[in-house]
């Protein structure tokens, strides 16, 4: 097996956009810049419109507030032109690593506009780049901005001609939002395993080609799901696989039962922690499925809210065309 104790891990950016990546990337403190072994190198970044996400242990010189705003309100449209204009700046301060990771919630009002603009410039650049993204359909509010996000990271694969590859959670009575932050924090601590530069057999390349899969397959670019699966080898419910990239340890069957039409594979090291040796094999697989559904269930709630609406019957109200209120306002 390949000695790796000279080789320059892998570096991976955490880009925690508003409230939502804030609460998981600060998870993610413990693990930053630790030389653990088989991870790669973890930092992180925090970017908000407000003060009020940012944990009391975050580092302010590792986050990028935007001084003139507090705040979106879960209004998307309230601070999008001022957030486009700092993107560049925010890439100046925080630069791109060997895989730039971009976390938010596709339901509030900050995170959701600055994740796809982030996502948008580094794509610009071929920097590696996987979206995380918390969804929800709480309210209808909630329901049309998560809906919205995801057309907005659908437009960006178009518009920067490469793939945007997520990972979509929706916080739900069957997921909560504890359990959403922690299957993403996994999720990081797995692709941080991924990208270590500490996997035999598994390099830069092979990997920059599993996320630009249209360079590789027959699939076009498009917005795309990312699943991790451990030990199956069966992958149901998360429609065409489009590629794979596996990492597992020396002697295991890493063949998926369906083929998929590019596949990288990477070993773990022999002395990389038991957690991580007994989820092996783990595929990392990329998807046309699951987004697309989320988007018709997302829809189908919005036309089910639009037609009670029109069906609701208007309330008469108190104030009479007799009643002369005063100049306050008052009716005397």
């Amino acid at each position: 097996m390949n000695d790796f104790s000279t080789t320059p891990k892998g570096e991976i950016r955490i880009f925690a956009a508003g409230g939502c990546g804030s609460n998981i990337a600060s998870m993610l403190e413990q693990h930053r810049d630790q030389d653990e072994i088989g991870f790669g190198k973890i930092d992180i970044c925090y970017i908000d419109t407000s003060r009020s996400n940012f944990k009391k242990h975050i580092n302010q010189s590792n986050a990028y507030l935007f001084e003139s705003m507090d705040g979106s309100g879960k209004v998307r449209s309230e601070n999008s032109a001022e957030i486009n204009d700092r993107i560049k700046a925010i890439l100046q301060k925080f630069k791109p690593a060997d895989l730039n990771i971009v976390i938010s919630s596709a339901a509030g009002g900050s995170g959701s506009v600055i994740a796809p603009l982030l996502t948008g410039e580094l794509l610009s650049s071929d920097a590696p780049t996987i979206v995380l993204t918390v969804g929800s359909a709480d309210t209808r509010l909630d329901a049309e901005n998560t809906l919205k996000t995801i057309k907005s990271f659908e437009s960006i694969a178009k518009r920067s001609g490469a793939p945007v590859v997520m990972m979509y959670i929706q916080n739900s009575q069957s997921t909560t939002r504890a359990q959403a932050d922690n299957i993403l924090f996994n999720a990081i601590m797995a692709l941080a395993v991924l990208f270590s530069r500490q996997t035999p057999e598994l390099d830069t390349r092979d990997l920059f080609n599993w996320l630009r899969f249209d360079r590789v397959t027959s699939f076009p670019v498009q917005l795309a799901s990312l699943s991790i699966i451990e030990h199956k080898d069966t992958i149901a419910d998360i429609g065409n696989v489009i590629s794979v990239a596996t990492i597992a340890k020396e002697g295991v069957s890493t063949t998926l039962i369906e083929m998929p039409e590019y596949q990288c594979v990477g070993f773990l090291p022999v002395d990389i922690g038991e957690p991580v040796q007994n989820k092996s094999p783990l595929h990392f697989v990329i998807s046309d499925g699951i987004i697309p559904e989320v988007g018709k269930s997302l829809q189908k709630i919005l036309n089910t809210i639009e037609q009670q609406q029109n069906a609701r019957v208007k309330r008469a109200a108190v104030l009479s065309d007799k009643d002369i209120p005063d100049d306050t306002g008052l009716v005397l």
